[in-house]
């Protein structure tokens, strides 16, 4: 996909209270910079002078548009990273069969021909009895609903207990051969994604069966607030889009999916819009103290970054180099937030690599 320096992957992620160590900072005319930065503001002067733009900027503000504005925090969040390399323990198949979930302290992952691979999230080795309980049975596809794993095998769905193993789940599974995008006690939340065609969010009410839905394109992250549920939707069509919209009461949407709404049009009458933005793509994220914190491609780089009004704060390169997906999947578990990354050139809709953050600390699986 062709980028122009508007294009932007962006992981928003909340100010954080941690003691940071910093880089000594980059001394400019108008403020001191991270010497962190220093790639990504190269790269947008790179690019500039490539397209004769010859719009200038006092750092730390590196792009201003009639949607947003960009620029760099006073320090990065100089959080430990990690790029880790795993292969498929069981088969030749390099991609889970199924997005990775967080069970029992593990990063459960399911391969080909069907066996469960876990990862102890403390020190990455592997947690052969859980492995040994779970490959009693092959699977086609895994998911965590209510805190139990829930398998796909033989077309019936099995849900594992320590104390009997695999038995048969009774509950409906509303997703059918795709990920959870969100649970709590009242709604389990999924989406179907057409690209620049549209694409819609479901929220699979409990207690009474109903589905209710609207549109979202593409949604990939759902978090709640008291304002509401709160629904990330990305687009990575031309220069790429992102929107976010809160849903105080997904009850009070419809139970059929809509028909002749506008694809990515979120219905405003029983939702509110908190920004449209285009030339940016967001891919998800987590809460950090509270605030919402979305994962940023800026320029040829996946950065972290916060959202205040129409201002991208980015506070962190991470690793310096792109990571794209087209149809993630953020899930917090408690103090840990994975971020399934998916990439069609790879592994079509099989997760590739994904993201593990916890307690100031990013680890990069990637399947190889």
């Amino acid at each position: 996909m062709a980028r122009k320096y508007t294009s932007l992957l962006v992981v928003l992620i909340g100010y954080c209270q941690f003691v940071w160590a910093q880089s000594p900072p980059l001394r400019t005319k108008s403020s001191e910079v991270d010497t962190v930065f220093l790639p990504i503001i190269q790269y947008f002067a790179n690019t500039r002078r490539e397209l004769r733009d010859t719009t200038t900027y006092p750092l730390p503000t590196l792009y201003e548009s009639q949607y947003y504005t960009l620029k760099l925090a006073h320090s990065a969040l100089h959080w430990s990273k990690h790029k880790r390399s795993v292969h498929n323990p069981f088969g030749d198949d390099k991609y889970p069969l199924s997005y990775s979930v967080l069970y029992k302290g593990c990063l459960v992952s399911l391969f080909s021909p069907g066996f469960f691979a876990c990862y102890n999230s403390a020190n990455w080795t592997r947690n052969k009895v859980l492995e040994k309980q779970l490959n009693a049975k092959r699977f086609h596809y895994h998911w965590l609903i209510n805190g139990q794993l829930i398998g796909l095998s033989g077309g019936r769905y099995w849900v594992f207990t320590d104390q009997i193993g695999w038995t048969l789940y009774l509950n409906p599974v509303p997703f059918g051969k795709q990920p959870k995008l969100f649970e709590d006690s009242k709604y389990l939340a999924y989406s179907n994604c057409k690209g620049e065609f549209g694409g819609t969010i479901f929220f699979y009410e409990k207690q009474s069966r109903k589905i209710h839905s609207t549109q979202a394109v593409c949604a990939n992250w759902v978090y709640h607030t008291q304002d509401g549920y709160h629904v990330l939707s990305n687009l990575g069509h031309m220069i790429g889009s992102a929107d976010e919209q809160v849903i105080q009461d997904p009850g009070r949407l419809p139970s059929p999916e809509p028909k002749n709404a506008k694809p990515g049009a979120p219905d405003l009458t029983v939702t509110k819009l908190q920004f449209d933005l285009t030339g940016i793509q967001l891919f998800g994220g987590f809460l950090l103290q509270n605030k919402a914190v979305y994962l940023t491609l800026v320029g040829n780089g996946t950065c972290l970054a916060t959202l205040s009004g129409k201002t991208f704060t980015i506070i962190d390169p991470l690793f310096d180099s792109e990571i794209y997906t087209h149809n993630p999947v953020s899930t917090t578990y408690g103090e840990i937030t994975v971020i399934n990354l998916d990439f069609y050139g790879l592994g079509r809709e099989h997760e590739v690599q994904c993201l593990v953050i916890r307690n100031g600390h990013v680890e990069l699986i990637q399947w190889i």
